[in-house]
């Protein structure tokens, strides 16, 4: 039952899952006027502060994760491509707020998978999402792919924010 799903590509997440539809530039443009309208919202009832949810195998990490997006369009292939999406909607929200208003956004710093979404990969985004001023991020630790294998010590996080030094300000990165 239910609704169906959309994703970056029409990959199932479990094999003997239906695979969800492919989404087409006019509903990414939906997809996006609907992020802004939920920005304005926010700002309309006063809100101190948003945060884009682009983590834990959530629509805008799909996109940025080349095991969930196998897309041949602008949209994907390429680390350029596939942000393409997540950094457009930030621009649109940022562009229909207050500047007064931060927009954070939490990414996933890896999916735990060989040729998935990484550190390195996370650090380009950063930077990305840094020179359009987003003044917060952070980085959870979740996947968006059924074959990830955690490798968690207690000093997983600490080696990720040497690796993160570059793009991050830590009064700005938050961990959780």
């Amino acid at each position: 039952g239910g609704w169906p799903t959309v994703a970056p590509s029409p990959l199932p997440f479990m094999p003997d899952d239906p695979p969800p539809l492919e989404l087409s530039p006019a509903d990414m443009t939906h997809i996006e006027r609907c992020f802004v309208s939920a920005a304005q919202r926010a700002q309309q009832i006063g809100v101190d502060a948003i945060e884009i949810h682009a983590a834990h195998g959530y629509l805008l990490h799909q996109f940025l994760s080349p095991l969930a997006n196998v897309r041949n369009d602008e949209f994907g292939g390429s680390l350029e491509n596939r942000m393409r999406f997540p950094l457009a909607v930030f621009a649109a929200m940022r562009a229909a707020v207050s500047e007064r208003i931060p927009i954070g956004v939490r990414i996933s710093a890896t999916d735990w998978v060989a040729g998935g979404w990484d550190v390195e990969q996370s650090n380009v985004f950063a930077n990305e999402l840094k020179a359009r001023a987003a003044p917060t991020f952070t980085y959870p630790a979740a996947a968006c792919h059924r074959n990830r294998k955690f490798r968690w010590a207690p000093t997983t996080k600490c080696r990720w924010r040497q690796r993160f030094a570059p793009a991050a300000d830590w009064r700005r990165l938050q961990w959780d």
